[in-house]
């Protein structure tokens, strides 16, 4: 047994008044185990990840890239006039265009991060220009990019 004193900053005890607890260090041991049990410890900032949880992160991202890779392939294939493929010049998108896309058969999550995906690619932040038309689903002009929106799009830009 190992006293400890602890002096706690605010609480219900003045500043002044030390509290005294008293900690058992010896480690607990099952009746059946000879040895005590080590555990790996759970990622937290400062230690290494092993080798088991970097393959686990690696699969995930991988999944999650390719999740975004059929979903983007999939919106320009239903909508040919509005989404381009990976690498070809954009147009910017009418503004709520996600919720003419919901009823189409694709889950919100999947169209959130796809859509995300889209818009922060450096194609279609060139393509908001100041004054240059939006496009719905079937390509048809529906407003115009704004002064403000072509400068946050200049912002991040490089």
């Amino acid at each position: 047994m190992v006293q400890v004193v602890v002096i706690k900053k605010g609480g219900r005890r003045p500043l002044g008044r030390p509290t005294v607890r008293t900690f058992d260090v010896t480690p607990a041991k099952r009746a059946t185990d000879t040895q005590t049990e080590t555990r790996q410890p759970k990622r937290t900032r400062g230690r290494k990840a092993t080798k088991a949880q970097r393959a686990e992160r690696i699969e995930i991202a991988k999944s999650r890239r390719c999740c975004i890779r059929e979903t983007r392939e999939l919106l320009v294939t239903m909508f040919p006039k509005c989404f381009m493929p990976r690498g070809a010049d954009k147009f910017p998108l009418k503004i709520g265009i996600h919720k003419d896309i919901v009823g189409k058969g694709i889950s919100r999550n999947k169209l959130r991060i796809a859509l995300r995906d889209y818009t922060r690619g450096w194609k279609y932040r060139q393509a908001l220009v100041c004054g240059a038309d939006r496009v719905d689903l079937d390509g048809n002009p529906s407003g115009k990019v704004t002064e403000a929106q072509a400068e946050i799009a200049n912002k991040i830009i490089p």
